[in-house]
């Protein structure tokens, strides 16, 4: 099973999945309970590559897709289609929050917080989404997230009275603060997209049977990965630092 070529091959028109009625904080729970289910699918996928003889598991998945055998053990089968669809699901709702409106700068904290969370865990979101089916150069969730918070602040910034909220912060400096982070969204987008992109390189393709690599990999394309992996990981950490510095600056009237 290839789980990194199988994340970099969805391209799905994500306008058309959106669950009517369900908000930002509805999707993030709804993700969490689905990303629950495919670490149960894993197990027991991972327990039946243990316990049926290769012989009798000849199929796999593979780019989202998986390969039956007439021979194989239907256990087998059960297994890789149950992960399949589970993991299939956890992108599907992901792909959801691109459309979700956010009304308000906790949605969005907690939306941007749930997604660093996922990456500094090491989890990888959808990649290459399309958001019209003739769309030319896809692109990858998480530069997509960063772009509608970066639109969303712009919205609160210009909508927002000059006002406070029941926690006493004074929402217009709260949203010119968090506007002030758009250069770094934008320069953790693009650090992370080629991130992705040369770790495809250097293993996404490689084949693998009954899940395990059989090919090796290029090594100065690995080296090359691990470098621009740690660019975007001390990106992610400067947006952090930022991050705190202009909250606490926004609430100091609290």
């Amino acid at each position: 099973m290839n789980m990194m070529t199988s994340a970099a091959a969805i391209t799905a028109n994500a306008k058309k999945i959106t669950p009517k009625g369900r908000t930002i904080l509805q999707l993030i729970n709804d993700h969490k309970a689905a990303i629950a289910a495919t670490d149960v699918a894993l197990h027991r996928y991972s327990d039946m590559e243990e316990t049926i003889p290769a012989d009798r598991r000849q199929g796999d998945l593979h780019c989202r897709v998986v390969t039956e055998v007439a021979t194989d053990d239907p256990r087998w089968t059960a297994a890789c289609h149950s992960f399949n669809n589970c993991f299939n699901h956890a992108d599907e709702i992901a792909l959801a929050m691109l459309n979700a409106p956010i009304c308000s700068l906790s949605e969005l904290a907690a939306l941007m917080a749930y997604a660093g969370e996922r990456i500094e865990q090491g989890h990888l979101w959808p990649e290459r989404v399309k958001q019209t089916p003739d769309e030319e150069d896809p692109k990858d969730w998480i530069e997509l997230v960063l772009i509608k918070a970066a639109k969303t602040l712009r919205i609160l910034n210009r909508d927002a009275p000059a006002t406070k909220d029941s926690a006493g912060v004074d929402n217009t400096r709260m949203c010119r603060a968090f506007s002030a982070l758009e250069p770094d969204l934008r320069d953790l987008a693009r650090h992370t997209r080629l991130a992705v992109n040369q770790l495809h390189s250097a293993v996404g393709d490689l084949r693998c049977s009954g899940g395990e690599y059989i090919e090796v990999p290029n090594y100065e394309a690995t080296d090359l990965a691990i470098f621009v992996v740690g660019q975007a990981a001390d990106a992610a950490k400067n947006l952090e630092a930022l991050y705190d510095r202009l909250w606490d600056d926004a609430a100091r009237d609290m």
